[in-house]
């Protein structure tokens, strides 16, 4: 996901990059969810993320920072629990073994069950596009709960439990000046976005094109650190054209998960 704090606006967005989006990475299946892992992990990975995130979007992201499994419990429990409704019944196997079940409906989400609503995706429509707009709803819930006068107590516990173990390029200060900012900028009304595009097959793998001028297009009305706007020159997307990678230059229309009526 990439993160902007617009100052002069106050106004924050979350885009998602689909994990299944084609890149340039030399891989059998060039995924985007595997650059991290075959650059080794750690620094060298973030800095692989990082680069490929400027190959597709036309900017470099001015940090990163990687949370697993552990952190975003850690985070969930540390403030008690986030109050989120649950947008259709589900099974998730446990990472820790065995099944954790979700029913449908506004209730409080522990650590553990709100790792399984963000790992869920199997019963939507559209797999992992619906999992990442439920996962910017809950982050959204989980940023409102955080900011709100009555969460500033487990914000230490937060910040902490990311100093500890989340992998970042931030400092201790550039998440307490993030905080601030985003404590100015009001999280009730964070605006959520996915890059478009659509599913296409590589080899028989499921792969996610993106629509390129269609990205660009998004990068300029969002998240554009420039005061030039990006054009499609300035990036490199791929997609899959008879069974062969090619550049994608062209618009379309990303699927509107918000929309989507889950049963």
């Amino acid at each position: 996901m990439i993160v902007t704090l617009d100052r002069e606006a106050h106004a924050i967005s979350v885009t998602s990059i689909p994990r299944d989006t084609i890149v340039d990475n030399g891989a059998d299946v060039p995924k985007f969810n595997s650059v991290y892992g075959l650059a080794g992990g750690g620094e060298s990975g973030r800095e692989a993320m990082l680069d490929q995130v400027q190959t597709l979007l036309g900017f470099r992201p001015d940090g990163c920072m990687v949370i697993d499994y552990e952190v975003f419990r850690d985070v969930v429990d540390a403030m008690g629990g986030v109050r989120f409704e649950v947008p259709m019944d589900m099974t998730v196997e446990s990472p820790s073994g065995g099944e954790i079940t979700l029913y449908a409906g506004e209730q409080l989400l522990d650590g553990d069950q709100a790792l399984a609503l963000c790992r869920f995706r199997d019963g939507y429509l559209m797999a992992d596009i619906q999992r990442q707009y439920v996962q910017q709803s809950f982050l959204r819930a989980l940023a409102k709960q955080c900011f709100a006068p009555a969460g500033w107590t487990s914000l230490p516990a937060v910040y902490q439990a990311l100093m500890d173990h989340a992998e970042t390029d931030l400092s201790g200060a550039n998440l307490r000046y993030l905080g601030l900012l985003a404590l100015r900028c009001g999280t009730s009304d964070v605006a959520r976005y996915t890059l478009p595009g659509e599913g296409v097959d590589y080899y028989g793998a499921s792969c996610y094109g993106l629509f390129g001028q269609s990205v660009v297009d998004l990068v300029n009305e969002v998240m554009n650190p420039f005061e030039e706007e990006i054009t499609i020159d300035d990036v490199y997307i791929l997609t899959v054209y008879g069974g062969e990678l090619i550049p994608s230059t062209w618009r379309g229309e990303a699927f509107d998960a918000g929309s989507y009526e889950y049963d």
